[in-house]
């Protein structure tokens, strides 16, 4: 295993019309977005428009979420749906997609054919254990709070916005929240994150309820964590890795 703490130091973070992306992460290593041959991304764009259209990606397939603020989006002029934060939905990069609202997203980019993935988001009270895909990578993102991770031997702690890029992952990972709110905040029950599935998903024989599978939610978050695990296609579909532990991906 090969664990890497990434802080906003090591993010690139660009400009667009309508606010700044930071790249949490993106293989292959040194690949460039703007040259779309990369395998996976992973970024958090600021949303500071009231309507924004997003950038076609016919290549790729697309899970969003948001960490702040409510999203609402619709794909080819098609009915809307709305986002609130941590709920997650995954969407063709070939889609029309128009958005509403200004927010903080968390996007998940995944070259079709070549690669599969999800994201997760987590809520962690106290200790809890999340499972992993053995031998392949994971990156939790801490959206609020601090986490601390445990994998064998090492041990990590997480502030706000930071990440843990995990290779050769192993199976599973102990994950310990902290808070800053959780004293005055620990009686409140929080509604559990959400998945919104598009037709992707469906296609993949998933209705909403077995998506929902793909989230976890418990109390008010004592550190917020997204957890995106993309997984090669090639791996994927051999023997016992054709469907993704976590999402079915």
């Amino acid at each position: 295993m090969t664990l890497t703490h990434l802080t906003p130091a090591d993010y690139v973070t660009t400009q667009w019309s309508g606010g700044a992306t930071t790249q949490l992460a993106i293989a292959p290593k040194g690949a460039v977005y703007a040259d779309r041959d990369f395998l996976w991304r992973l970024s958090s764009a600021t949303v500071e428009l009231d309507e924004s259209d997003f950038t076609p990606l016919p290549a790729y397939d697309r899970v969003i979420s948001t960490l702040r603020g409510d999203m609402v989006l619709a794909h080819n002029g098609g009915e809307r749906l709305t986002l609130h934060p941590y709920e997650i939905h995954d969407f063709s990069g070939a889609d029309d997609t128009h958005s509403w609202g200004r927010c903080t997203d968390f996007n998940l980019m995944l070259r079709r054919g070549q690669c599969r993935g999800c994201v997760t988001a987590h809520f962690p009270h106290g200790t809890e254990t999340l499972a992993l895909h053995a031998g392949e990578t994971a990156l939790l993102f801490c959206g609020e709070g601090s986490v601390t991770l445990r994998a064998g031997t090492e041990t990590l702690t997480l502030a706000a916005h930071e990440s843990a890029l995990i290779e050769d992952a192993p199976a599973q990972l102990a994950v310990a929240g902290a808070h800053p709110r959780s004293a005055r905040r620990a009686g409140k029950p929080r509604k559990s994150p959400q998945i919104r599935p598009h037709h992707r998903l469906e296609r993949q024989g998933l209705d909403r309820r077995d998506a929902r599978l793909c989230s976890h939610g418990g109390r008010i978050p004592h550190g917020a964590v997204h957890l995106a695990a993309p997984l090669p296609l090639q791996r994927a579909l051999s023997g016992e890795r054709r469907a993704h532990p976590r999402c079915g991906a």
